[in-house]
Order: structure tokens, then sequence, then C-alpha cells
């Protein structure tokens, strides 16, 4: 072979080489994009199959939402409120749906089948166990339930039956309903959510200061923080339904933290009594 050809032989195998190993990352490159879409599809179709449901657990009191757009929880020792999804797997029995923020880890276990919260004795649709991992703490495992989009809790069994008050016409289940849903929106500090449980005059009552009496909405929007600070806040997630009590005509909530009375068939707050 003449040095002429194998020059251009050597040019030709170089150039070969040049545009074949393009085409091979080309091709890793749209593999790897397909398989990074389709994964991406099947997440999206897991929070949707989701979204809607959320668990529930107590002592302390805590609430995991999930969205379309993140986790939304409600936890007292948490100060992030909204989590991104990191990872959702489908098991037989049920759901493990992981995520992380700042320096918090937390894993949400959904089993599919029926819980029962042991404050109000009512049942639920799902049980849920969530593990929390705060930076430089122990790992902290709480037990509780959960329900889906729509879903309603199972009606109680025969033998825990409705245990009515005696003056107040209201059985036990509505009064806890009711605290639940008074926490849920002293969590988010939703404003106009807490004002539909109170009755006016509220009265409030401190051991630090003189007692207050609130009129009317607009007061007690002005007043908002000052009556339910953090303290209060907490004070009232921290309840629990063994410090209920019923007494002539009214229900006390936390050991006599807050007063429930009726109206228009309606269980109000109508004085609180704060540390």
């Amino acid at each position: 072979m003449s040095k002429r050809m194998y020059e251009l032989v050597v040019i030709a195998m170089l150039m070969m080489s040049f545009f074949c190993v393009p085409c091979q990352d080309v091709k890793a490159c749209r593999t790897n994009s397909a398989a990074s879409s389709m994964s991406d599809e099947s997440l999206q179709q897991k929070i949707n199959d989701l979204a809607g449901m959320s668990a529930i657990g107590y002592v302390p009191f805590w609430r995991v939402g999930l969205t379309k757009e993140g986790l939304d929880v409600g936890m007292p020792q948490i100060q992030v409120n909204h989590f991104p999804y990191e990872e959702i797997e489908e098991t037989p029995t049920g759901w493990i749906i992981k995520s992380r923020s700042q320096d918090v880890v937390f894993t949400l276990h959904i089993h599919k089948a029926p819980g029962r919260c042991s404050l109000s004795r009512q049942w639920y649709p799902y049980q849920s166990v969530l593990t929390i991992k705060i930076a430089g703490q122990a790992e902290q495992i709480y037990k509780g339930t959960a329900i889906g989009k729509g879903q309603k809790p199972l009606p109680p069994h025969p033998k825990d039956g409705k245990q009515p008050f005696k003056q107040v016409k209201k059985n036990k289940q509505e009064v806890y309903s009711m605290l639940d849903h008074l926490k849920f929106a002293l969590m988010d500090k939703d404003m106009d959510d807490v004002a539909q449980y109170i009755h006016y005059p509220l009265r409030v009552n401190s051991s630090s200061a003189a007692s207050v009496v609130i009129n009317n909405r607009q007061m007690f929007g002005d007043r908002f923080s000052a009556i339910f600070n953090p303290a209060t806040i907490q004070s009232i997630l921290s309840c629990k339904y063994q410090e209920i009590y019923e007494r002539e005509g009214s229900v006390g909530v936390g050991n006599g933290l807050m007063i429930l009375t009726m109206f228009n068939g309606k269980l109000l707050i109508s004085t609180i009594n704060k540390n």
C-alpha cells in the first residue's frame, strides 16, 4: 500500500469514528430522556390518584394533605408547611410517599386497611404512619389514620355507640369534629375559618392581663393574633378528647381552655381562658 493510500485510509477511519460516536451518544440521550419522561408521567399519575387524600394523627396533633402541587404539612414542631413530592411507591398494601425540605426528611405510609382513632373512636378508611427525621434529632414515628377525597369517617362500631351529652344536644363525635376543624384552621392561621366558630361577645380571660370582650367580627380580626398567640394555639392543638367535659349547658375543652356554648343549634366558642 502506498503512503498516500495509507493516509487516506487513516483519515477515513478518523472521520467514521468522529461521526459514529455522537450518534451513539444521541441514541443513549434519547433513551434516557424517554425513561425520564415515562418516570415523570408515572409520578404525575400517582399524584393525581392521591390528590385530595389526607392523613391525620394525634398526640401530637398532625395533618398531611396530599395536593397536586405537593404535600401540605401541619405539625407544631415543623416550620415548613409545604413539601414537594420526591417519590411515590405503590405497593399491594398501600402507598409510600417520600419528601424532604431544608433539614426535614419524612416518609408517609398509607395502608389500605381501616384504622380507628384511639381518641375519637371513629373508623377511617386507611391507616397511616408518618416518619420524620429532622437534622440533628432522633427519628420520630407517628401513627394515625387517612381518608380519601370526598370520603367520610366510617360509621362507628355498634359497641361504641353514641355518647350524647346530658344537656348539650350534640354527641361527642360532633364535638370532636368541630375541634379537629378548629385545629386545622389554627394551624393554617386561617382567620376567616376560625371566625366561624366564634360567638360574640367573646370573652378572653388571661392570668397575666385584664379580661377582654370581643364584641364583633371586625374587633376579632383586629385582635386575632393577640387572642390566638403561638402559646394559645399550641395549647389548643395539644387538647385531648379526655379533657372535654359538659357542665351547665356548655362544653369545656382543654380543662377549661375554651368554653363552647350552643347557639342556634351550633356549638361556638364563647370564652377563652388563656394561661
